[in-house]
């Protein structure tokens, strides 16, 4: 049974650096922008480092109607109702409608866009926010 966890947990991680290397190098393909891959650790951590940055982050996606999308650490994060989670502002309105039907219990996704914190209020009301998204993956 462990074992069977181990390798489930090793493909998920395989399949997660994947899909974001594909990610990273379709958005590098198709704009001249730069991206930075980051973790929403390490934007917990220091998100005046990545101000103004073009990155990329991966997280559990939850949307539901009438709010902006946010992204989560992971599904216990989101059940925790804690502050830790980056709102999603200018989600393209294809991927939106698709976000709508599949992530309103959440699911596994990365964007593309531009970090903002300072403009919003404080790391105890959420991490951030992502302006200008480029790209949202859903895996």
């Amino acid at each position: 049974m462990y074992q069977v966890a181990r390798t489930i947990i090793g493909f998920t991680f395989i399949f997660l650096i994947l899909t974001t290397a594909l990610l990273l190098n379709s958005a590098n393909a198709n704009t001249k922008y730069d991206h930075t891959q980051i973790s929403l650790i390490k934007l917990t951590i220091s998100p005046e480092e990545y101000e103004n940055h073009k990155i990329i982050v991966s997280g559990f996606l939850v949307t539901k109607e009438g709010e902006l999308p946010k992204l989560y650490f992971n599904s216990d994060s989101y059940k925790s109702n804690a502050p830790d989670y980056i709102y999603i502002n200018d989600f393209p309105k294809e991927k939106l409608t698709i976000a709508l039907k599949n992530c309103v219990e959440g699911c596994s996704a990365s964007i593309i866009g531009v970090f903002a914190f300072s403009k919003y209020n404080s790391p105890l009301d959420l991490i951030g926010f992502m302006d200008d998204v480029r790209k949202v993956v859903f895996w």
